[in-house]
């Protein structure tokens, strides 16, 4: 059989002073999880709601060097994927 170890690692059940405390906290988890992932996508629309309604093509026209990069890196992964289904 195999123990516990195995399942969770040593290294998450060594910040818990036994099994059952974690077990408790995977309950907690459990019960604040669905109102985090409700107010995550709440905020996410909210964002987006604002954005748009300035500019829909706000992250075309941004001059944000993170967001220019990370377009450019998606432009050249659409262009490697096209030649590679060529």
């Amino acid at each position: 059989m195999l123990g516990l170890e195995f399942i969770f690692s040593k290294q998450r059940l060594e910040h818990y002073k036994d099994i059952n405390e974690h077990f408790e906290n995977l309950k907690l988890i459990s019960k604040i999880m669905p109102k985090i992932a409700i107010l995550e996508i709440y905020l996410r629309n909210a964002l987006d709601y604002e954005l748009n309604s300035n500019c829909k093509e706000w992250i075309k026209t941004s001059d944000n060097p993170f967001l220019l990069a990370k377009i450019n890196e998606f432009k050249d992964k659409d262009i490697k994927s096209y030649h590679a289904l060529a």
